[in-house]
């Protein structure tokens, strides 16, 4: 989802489609789009910085934040704690656009689309599914569209609101048929539970094993085939997402490729 936004983006910023019809052109955010279009994070937040300290309530100060956001959230990171740190600015710079008011229909979709987005990785699936709803009328970017539609669906889901998360991803389907959001939302549909993915074996002995091992510490468990000839080990089902977690968290140990389903 991330990527598709940053190409998106990437085609607003080069054909200079935000603002020049209704703003007066800043030579701060012209910087802040180039640097973005070349991926340069660093020059394109502090370029857009510059603007927002320069003019607080300026005319475009809603895209300088939403620019700022859109560097922190891109750049490349060396570390786990870096990527969280850059998303929580990122997500604060978007919550700054969204303050602003902007007029342009689209960047106020896409400000929202991002804010989804970085929630949905912090795992504040409320605020995923809220701002992924309220931006897909905006977005003009067919497969942004079917992405920011299909995370809001999975965030529903992952808050428990399965009925509302099926009607999401059956919407998925009939507006963007042929999609891989729309293949994904098919198999998610009828979700009512959560299991723990515990690992892949390709050997099925050794996949029995590790299932042998974690009945005997008490966890429901059972053994599926992959079509491509592979053995999965599941725990669950556990009935909300916040206990599979707890399961996943507990797991990881053992298991440090353990993934939550669906």
């Amino acid at each position: 989802m991330r990527n598709k936004i940053a190409i998106l983006i990437l085609v607003l910023i080069c054909n200079g489609l935000w603002g020049c019809a209704t703003n007066p052109r800043s030579g701060e955010l012209d910087q802040a789009r180039t640097a973005l279009a070349v991926r340069n994070y660093q020059a394109a937040e502090s370029a857009a910085q510059t603007y927002i300290a320069r003019q607080p309530n300026g005319p475009q100060v809603a895209e300088a934040y939403y620019l700022k956001g859109r560097a922190l959230e891109d750049r490349t990171v060396s570390s786990l704690s870096e990527a969280r740190k850059n998303l929580q600015q990122a997500r604060i710079a978007y919550i700054e656009a969204l303050k602003s008011q902007t007029a342009d229909r689209v960047l106020d979709a896409l400000i929202r689309a991002s804010l989804a987005d970085v929630a949905y990785w912090q795992e504040d699936y409320a605020t995923a599914a809220e701002q992924g709803i309220a931006a897909y009328a905006g977005l003009e970017d067919p497969q942004t569209k079917a992405w920011t539609l299909y995370r809001a669906a999975v965030a529903q889901q992952r808050l428990g609101r399965f009925e509302e998360a099926d009607k999401t991803f059956a919407l998925v389907r009939e507006y963007h048929p042929n999609t891989e959001p729309a293949q994904r939302s098919t198999a998610r549909i009828g979700t009512r539970a959560f299991n723990v993915q515990v690992a892949t074996f390709s050997n099925p002995s050794y996949a029995q094993t590790a299932a042998n091992m974690l009945q005997r510490q008490g966890y429901p468990v059972s053994v599926r085939t992959l079509a491509d000839g592979k053995t999965v080990v599941l725990s669950g089902p556990y009935p909300t997402w916040g206990q599979a977690g707890y399961i996943k968290a507990r797991l990881q140990s053992s298991f440090p490729d353990a993934l939550i389903v669906p």
